[in-house]
């Protein structure tokens, strides 16, 4: 429902921003329309607004667009099961977004990549992902990050086995769902997924 929603007002969206001859607010609901058709399964027709994005990024040369351009493809990297060019393009956004001093969107790509490694079950380098994206929470002290970064640590808790720790974390940010944007609503049930079948071995 809001997806489709998000999704028919981000293509209004490109249409008036093109008759104006907006480029940049052209490419920003671009990025909109893409992520919205990657999370209904579209991935033809997001790799195909992708695409515009990212020629329109070239011409107008701006880096922070840019780094939404590369977490987007690792968005759709992911949706489609490859998680190996995934976290390279995770480990690009990030590297741009850290760049440019957008603590805010670092940590947003950083939990990208965490629930990209909890797909792939590649935990190695997760501990401190998550480390960073917390520290980073705390730097900007959103409530809508708070909650992200919350979803985040249980998750890598029930993906690495420590299930007790997330049942006992789940309930208490179960409740703020709603307050995140819908993008992460499987985030959320995949946690709980994990936290219902995986036995308590903590």
């Amino acid at each position: 429902g809001d997806i489709h929603v998000g999704l028919e007002a981000g293509q209004h969206a490109c249409v008036l921003a093109r008759q104006e001859g907006n480029a940049l607010a052209e490419a920003g609901s671009l990025i909109n329309v893409t992520l919205c058709l990657c999370y209904l399964n579209r991935y033809d027709e997001a790799e195909q607004t992708l695409q515009q994005f990212e020629k329109i990024v070239v011409r107008q040369g701006d880096r922070f667009l840019s780094a939404f351009g590369v977490r987007t493809r690792a968005i759709l990297c992911q949706q489609y099961g490859d998680y190996e060019s995934a976290t390279a393009q995770y480990l690009g956004a990030i590297q741009a977004f850290e760049s440019l001093g957008a603590i805010n969107e670092t940590a947003h790509t950083r939990f990208g990549l965490i629930h990209n490694w909890c797909l792939a079950r590649e935990f190695s380098g997760i501990e401190l992902q998550l480390r960073k994206m917390l520290d980073e929470t705390r730097v900007v002290g959103s409530s809508e990050l708070r909650v992200i970064s919350a979803y985040a640590a249980v998750l890598v808790a029930a993906s690495t086995g420590f299930t007790a720790i997330a049942r006992k974390w789940y309930p208490s940010i179960s409740k703020n769902r709603q307050n995140v944007l819908p993008r992460y609503n499987h985030v959320a049930e995949l946690a709980e997924v994990l936290i219902v079948q995986e036995p308590s071995v903590h």
